[in-house]
């Protein structure tokens, strides 16, 4: 699911185009869900078609997911054509600057809450699992994703879409040549290179070599995510059995995990319609790298609280440091005498280290990376949390009592070392903001003027 996007975007930028690609991901994606819904009901577990028919669908869903999941946020991006600030006058005759800037971030945001809302239908799944049937649970996103594909269809030919171009390959031999010449980006210049060496075959242009390496510059912004999602993942993962040790009061101790949706939709919303506007009108600045260490200084606050609560659960009855496996416990019936609710503000900051963290990397992948591989860069977001997945194969070992307020302690300190090694090594990108996004203005000129130098006539 998080190594497919790769692929997925390579054949979106080169060859097939975004819209396409996220076509044809989708019915796959359908596809994989459908054979579940088939192999749901009794009859089809009693042919023994339950683990062939799981085997099926998780191919279809990882390839399905590696075809849209990269490719869905520079798709959406794509449709807003500005990039010059422009005055405005609105229907009260006010007039205000619209900042092509500001508009992209707004949004990003805008499409984050919309995919957290849709993440809530976990709730509704998982109560049809349980009072109808597993079948219910997966005829559901049957039909959601099946009127999703029908309204893609019907856009189909509306959507402003950049022209595929295998260009991959041009970057590997860029930044090739760019690690020969002691990591100079501009050796690797088509002008540099005939100055140089009398190279004249370069099968891209000066300007494509300033994007790749204004691209390369933002990409430091993902060296300590993997870090990141590790104690996020692994945080979240156990914070569901913590749960389960506590007094839940009738809640299914797998349920809460919602509420990091739900504290989600309510930070985007007030982040995008109250913070940054207040912020801006105060002119303090809070670019994506400041956004991105405040998540990041949010998510470490939250997981070291976990460890408090789980010292907490540790000091109470009745079985105190080993909770449902005392004989008090009544066969693990009775937890000790900690309300769960005190999770909460847990969630609070992984929710908020959610929001900052991906609305400003995937908008930094977008607006930073070369126009003909801006999926690429998408997908070298996602992957960081593969990356931070197979990380926590090896801290999972760890996730065991009474070792868990050790361990919620240092997924916490990890946190706050990856926040201190972020800000080192991008504290200075958002002063480079405005610069970093001129340049597409600058390279569209510059790429302008040669073709109309090279067409016939204009001589």
């Amino acid at each position: 699911m998080y190594l497919t996007p790769l692929v997925g975007v390579y054949i979106a930028d080169s060859y097939l185009g975004r819209y396409k690609t996220i076509l044809y991901s989708a019915v796959l994606y359908l596809l994989g869900i459908t054979v579940l819904f088939a192999t749901s009901f009794h009859a089809a577990t009693r042919a023994h078609t339950g683990l062939p028919g799981l085997i099926t669908a998780i191919i279809f869903l990882g390839l399905g997911t590696g075809g849209f999941k990269p490719n869905i946020d520079p798709l959406l991006l794509d449709q807003y054509t500005e990039k010059f600030q422009r005055v405005k006058t609105l229907k009260t005759g006010e007039r205000v600057i619209v900042d092509p800037q500001i508009s992209i971030t707004n949004i990003m945001y805008i499409y984050f809450n919309l995919a957290l809302v849709g993440c809530l239908s976990g709730i509704p799944t998982t109560w049809l699992a349980l009072k109808v049937g597993f079948w219910s649970a997966f005829l559901l996103p049957v039909c959601v994703f099946l009127v999703a594909i029908v309204l893609l269809v019907t856009g189909g030919g509306k959507y402003v879409e950049a022209q595929p171009e295998p260009v991959l390959g041009h970057a590997f031999k860029a930044v090739v040549i760019a690690i020969r010449h002691g990591g100079k980006v501009d050796a690797a210049k088509p002008s540099a290179l005939r100055a140089r060496y009398g190279v004249s075959n370069v099968p891209y242009d000066d300007e494509f070599v300033d994007e790749l390496k204004r691209g390369l510059y933002a990409c430091r912004i993902l060296i300590p995510q993997p870090i990141a999602y590790l104690c996020y993942i692994q945080a979240t993962n156990n914070l569901v059995s913590q749960a389960a040790t506590m007094e839940t009061h009738g809640l299914p101790n797998d349920i809460l995990y919602n509420f990091t949706l739900l504290f989600g939709i309510v930070n985007t919303y007030v982040i995008r319609a109250f913070l940054l506007p207040y912020l801006r009108r105060k002119k303090i600045p809070f670019g994506p790298v400041r956004r991105i260490t405040t998540g990041f200084i949010c998510g470490s606050l939250g997981i070291s609280y976990a460890a408090v609560v789980q010292k907490i659960v540790y000091s109470a009855g009745p079985c105190c440091d080993a909770p449902l496996a005392c004989p008090e416990s009544q066969g693990g019936l009775i937890p000790n005498r900690v309300n769960v609710m005190i999770q909460l503000p847990v969630y609070l900051g992984l929710a908020t280290f959610e929001v900052l963290v991906q609305t400003a990397s995937y908008e930094y992948a977008y607006t930073k990376a070369p126009k003909r591989l801006k999926g690429v860069v998408t997908a070298m977001v996602i992957l960081t949390i593969a990356v931070a997945s197979a990380l926590g194969i090896a801290v999972a070992r760890a996730a065991y009592g009474p070792g868990l307020i050790t361990m919620y302690a240092c997924l916490g300190g990890s946190f706050f070392a990856a926040t201190v090694l972020f800000w080192y090594f991008c504290r200075n990108n958002d002063k480079l903001e405005n610069d970093f996004f001129a340049l597409d203005i600058t390279v569209d000129a510059a790429r302008a003027e040669k073709e109309k130098g090279a067409s016939p006539g204009l001589e």
